[in-house]
C-alpha cells in the first residue's frame, strides 16, 4: 500500500515542480490578484498541480488525445485569468508556450522511461504473470528502483520545464508588447501541429502493439525522434517571438523618431514665432524715442483730443505685438497666437490658461501637450459645417495636479486602430497616426499624470493630467 502510494505521489511532486516553474513564469508578466501576492501563487499551484496530475492521467486515443492537449490549453488560459491579474493576449502566449514546453518534456520523460527500463537486477517492462515468480528480494528491488526512477524522472522532466521557462522568458524581453490575433495564431500553429502528429504517433503505435510486439530499440528511436521534433517546434516558436520583437522595436523606433521630429518641427515654428515677437520689441524700442517726443510735443500745445488718440494707437500696437493671450509664459503664448491664426473660421476660445515656474512643469512639454492637442482638435473642426466649428481650451489647478482640457467638435465618428487606446488622425500618411497621442502619452507620463479621452453627442474632450514637481525644502 505503501509503494501504492508513493507511486501516486512522486508524478504529483514533480506536477507540483512544473506548476511552480510555470508561477514563477507568469509573475514575469503579471501580477496576483490577492493581497497578499503569495496567496494567488499557493492557490494556483494547488489547483494547476491537480488539472495537470488528472490531464496527464487520462488514456485516450487519437481525438480524445487531442481534446486533452487543447483543452489543457484553455484550462491554463482561464486558471491564469482567476488568480493573476495578466492582459488576455499575454496570458495566450503563456498557454501557448508553457502546453509547448509539457508537450516536449512528456516526449523527453517517456524517453528516460524506456531508457531506464532495464537494470542491473530486473527488467521494468516485465508482465504480470511474470512477476508471480519473483522472489521477495526480486520484488523489493523491483519496486525500490522503480520508484527512483520514477522520482529521477520527475524531477528531471520538471527541471526541463523550468529550463524552457527560462529561456523563453529571457528571450522576450519586450514585456510591454501586445500581441494580436494573428501573431498569436501564427505562434500557435507549431503547437498544435506537434499535438496533431504526437497524437497520430500514439494512436499509431498503440495499433502497432497490438498486432505485433515493438523492439526497445525502435521504440526509444521513436520517442526520441519525438523529442527532438518537439523541440525543434520550440525553436521555431522562439524564433517567431523573437522576429515579432525585433519588428516591433523597429516600429517603436520608427515612431519615436518621427515623435521626435514632429517635436522638433513644433519647437521650430514656436521659436519662429518668439522670434517675430522679439523683433517687433526691438522695433518698438527702437521707435520709442520717437513716440515719446510726438507725446512730449501733443503735452506742451495742450492738444488732449490728439494725445488722446496717439496713446490709443500706441496701446493697439503694443497689444498687437504681446498677442492676444498672456498666461505668464512666452513661449505659451506664441504657441497660442499661432493656432489661433490656424483656426481662422473656427470659434477659438481659451479660458484662465496660466503657466507658473513654481509648478515645476516644463514649458516645452506643456507645448508639444497643447500643440498635438490644439492640432487634432483643429484638423477634427474642419471636418464641420463653418458654424459648426469650435475649439475651447482651459486649464486649472486641483492640490498638486494641473489639469488641461480641449473641447472642440467632430462630425460624430471615432476611428481607431487595433492595439491602440487612442482615435486615429484622418491623415492619408498611415506612419503618422497616434504621433500626436504619443507625444502627449509621453508628457503626462513625465510628470506621472494621466491621458484621457471621451466622444459624444458631437463632442470631444480631452483631459491632461500632470503632477507639480515637489518643492524643496
Amino acid at each position: 500500500m505503501r509503494d501504492l502510494m508513493f507511486m501516486y505521489l512522486i508524478p504529483l511532486l514533480g506536477y507540483l515542480v512544473e506548476s511552480a516553474a510555470l508561477a514563477w513564469y507568469i509573475c514575469r508578466f503579471g501580477v496576483s490578484r490577492s493581497k497578499p501576492g503569495w496567496l494567488s501563487v499557493v492557490c494556483f499551484l494547488g489547483a494547476w498541480t491537480m488539472v495537470d496530475d488528472a490531464l496527464h492521467r487520462l488514456d485516450v486515443g487519437f481525438l480524445g488525445s487531442l481534446e486533452r492537449d487543447v483543452g489543457m490549453l484553455f484550462l491554463l488560459f482561464l486558471c491564469m485569468g482567476i488568480f493573476f491579474r495578466v492582459s488576455w493576449d499575454k496570458r495566450a502566449y503563456i498557454s501557448i508556450t508553457y502546453c509547448a514546453a509539457d508537450f516536449a518534456a512528456k516526449h523527453l520523460s517517456e524517453w528516460i522511461k524506456l531508457g531506464s527500463g532495464r537494470s542491473q537486477y530486473i527488467d521494468f517492462d516485465v508482465l504480470d504473470e511474470e512477476m508471480v515468480h519473483f522472489s521477495i528480494e526480486q520484488m523489493l528491488r523491483y519496486q525500490h528502483e522503480l520508484l527512483v526512477t520514477e522520482f529521477k524522472i520527475a524531477l528531471l522532466t520538471a527541471g526541463f520545464i523550468f529550463w524552457l521557462l527560462y529561456i523563453l522568458n529571457w528571450l522576450f524581453r519586450a514585456k510591454e508588447m501586445r500581441f494580436r490575433w494573428g501573431e498569436l495564431l501564427f505562434m500557435a500553429t507549431p503547437l498544435f501541429t506537434g499535438y496533431l502528429f504526437s497524437a497520430f504517433y500514439s494512436e499509431a503505435t498503440r495499433g502497432v502493439e497490438r498486432s505485433v510486439a515493438i523492439p526497445e530499440q525502435v521504440k526509444i528511436a521513436l520517442n526520441i525522434t519525438m523529442t527532438v521534433t518537439m523541440l525543434l517546434l520550440i525553436v521555431i516558436m522562439m524564433i517567431e517571438v523573437y522576429v515579432l520583437q525585433k519588428n516591433y522595436s523597429l516600429v517603436q523606433e520608427r515612431t519615436e523618431r518621427m515623435v521626435f521630429e514632429r517635436e522638433f518641427m513644433s519647437f521650430r515654428e514656436h521659436a519662429l514665432e518668439i522670434e517675430r515677437i522679439q523683433k517687433n520689441f526691438r522695433s518698438m524700442r527702437h521707435d520709442m524715442h520717437n513716440h515719446i517726443a510726438v507725446l512730449s510735443k501733443l503735452a506742451a500745445d495742450g492738444d488732449a483730443e490728439e494725445l488722446r488718440n496717439y496713446l490709443t494707437t500706441m496701446t493697439s500696437s503694443i497689444k498687437e505685438i504681446n498677442g492676444k493671450y498672456a498666461t505668464g509664459s512666452i513661449i505659451l503664448d506664441a504657441l497660442l497666437n499661432a493656432k489661433a491664426e490656424e483656426a481662422e473660421g473656427i470659434a477659438f476660445t481659451v479660458e484662465e490658461v496660466a503657466y507658473s515656474q513654481v509648478w515645476g512643469i516644463n514649458e516645452y512639454d506643456l507645448c508639444i501637450l497643447l500643440g498635438n492637442a490644439l492640432d487634432n482638435a483643429i484638423r477634427a473642426c474642419r471636418s464641420m459645417q463653418e458654424h459648426d466649428r469650435y475649439v475651447l481650451l482651459k486649464s486649472y489647478v486641483r492640490g498638486r495636479m494641473v489639469f488641461i482640457e480641449v473641447v472642440n467638435s467632430y462630425d460624430g465618428s471615432i476611428r481607431t486602430t487595433a492595439g491602440s487606446p487612442y482615435p486615429s488622425t484622418d491623415k492619408e500618411a498611415s506612419e503618422e497616426h497616434g504621433l500626436g497621442f504619443a507625444s502627449m502619452q509621453r508628457v503626462v507620463d513625465k510628470y506621472h499624470g494621466a491621458l484621457d479621452w471621451k466622444a459624444e453627442e458631437g463632442t470631444f474632450r480631452l483631459t491632461a493630467m500632470l503632477q507639480m514637481a515637489e518643492r524643496e525644502a
